[in-house]
């Protein structure tokens, strides 16, 4: 396994979590967090490289996207791909895996934001730097309100016998510093602290994470403000847009919120056993639109009638009917018809053989036949 965190540097703009916090805040529960929505965390390529801040941030998303709407998916080439943005790390000179520092990552997933495997980017909102003074406190109420808090730690090796051992990370006198780590923490049970590395979940206790964490960083995700429909309980967005303004000139942008979605066509034809497909575009409150097609899911009482995948509706039987979908997208929902219709006039052959008639007798019947609708045939013996 992977390290890949460069120290910390202190920069006196850094914004504050603790200067956004209201003394009245919803309580926070004995244990909480989320992180059994995601079955498959993915190592992201922090098993041969040192990509651990672009693989946390991955990690971090696929879990803001899974609490808010659909699960985003991120593979290791998508990693790499980030990894090289923000570092210049070359895969083909292992001289260049040098590390990411942690802010300058942050300003790139506000910026550019983080590819998934679909190819879409994934931004946030902004970062806020929490107290050491006060990390404990700080860190368990902005993983409940944020649900994930981005932390880099002084990796620990006797921390790297507890992994593979299936151990929670402890403090070991006497352990030595193999390098900086970051890792994103998501959740508490009252005893140990939850995190994601390596593709898995990790407890820690308390005492780790005062012994070895050097930067805590609460994130705010535009997908997980679009999930919630609202800011975060309890904390003071609109000031934070305000001195983000002043401070960086570059305020936070307004959540992005799905409006609807649209089919082509609304009534879809289909012959009896046959398949067709529909299109589905998602619209959202900037004015954007992109093809969901592969991404919507379909109910109706005709089950045994129609079957689905992706945007493709096949027949499943030899009958004329008309049938009701729902077809969704994120919550939103909207109709479509799909009518299947058998074939009424079953091609048919007739041999009609006429002997001893003239020929221009023989075109006529043969213009006859074909005006009231049979195909001919001539063969002359």
């Amino acid at each position: 396994m992977k390290f890949g965190r460069k120290p910390f540097i202190p920069n006196e703009k850094d914004l504050l979590y603790r200067n956004y916090r209201r003394t009245a805040l919803p309580p926070i529960p004995p244990s909480f967090g989320h992180q059994n929505l995601i079955s498959d965390w993915g190592l992201l390529g922090n098993d041969t490289v040192g990509d651990c801040v672009i693989a946390g941030a991955d990690h971090e998303t696929m879990l803001w996207t899974a609490e808010g709407s659909v699960e985003a998916s991120f593979t290791a080439a998508n990693a790499m791909s980030d990894y090289s943005a923000i570092t210049g790390y070359n895969p083909n000179d292992p001289n260049t895996d040098q590390g990411t520092e942690v802010r300058t990552a942050l300003q790139y997933r506000q910026k550019t934001g983080m590819i998934d495997a679909g190819g879409n980017r994934h931004k946030i909102a902004v970062y806020l730097l929490l107290d050491h003074s006060n990390l404990l406190n700080e860190l368990l109420e902005a993983v409940y309100l944020f649900s994930a808090v981005g932390i880099g730690i002084n990796f620990p090796d006797s921390a790297m016998e507890q992994f593979n051992n299936g151990q929670p990370w402890s403090v070991v006198q006497g352990s030595q510093i193999e390098g900086g780590h970051y890792v994103p923490v998501v959740g508490y049970d009252g005893s140990y602290i939850y995190c994601v590395t390596w593709g898995r979940v990790q407890k820690m206790t308390v005492d780790f994470l005062k012994t070895y964490c050097e930067e805590a960083w609460a994130i705010l995700s535009q997908e997980f403000l679009n999930g919630k429909g609202v800011s975060p309980e309890g904390f003071d967005f609109a000031q934070l847009q305000a001195d983000l303004a002043a401070i960086t000139g570059t305020p936070i942008p307004a959540p992005v919120s799905l409006s609807s979605i649209s089919l082509l066509p609304t009534t879809l034809n289909l012959m009896a056993e046959q398949s067709g497909t529909i299109s589905v575009a998602a619209h959202y409150s900037d004015g954007s639109s992109k093809d969901v097609s592969q991404l919507v899911t379909y109910s109706t009482a005709a089950t045994d009638a129609l079957s689905f995948q992706g945007n493709t509706i096949t027949s499943l039987q030899n009958v004329s009917d008309q049938y009701n979908v729902t077809v969704s997208y994120q919550g939103i929902d909207t109709a479509l018809v799909v009518k299947v219709s058998t074939n009424p006039n079953p091609k048919q052959t007739y041999d009609l053989k006429v002997c001893n008639l003239e020929r221009a007798k023989a075109d006529a019947l043969m213009t006859f036949l074909r005006i009231i609708g049979f195909t001919v045939v001539e063969e002359l013996q």
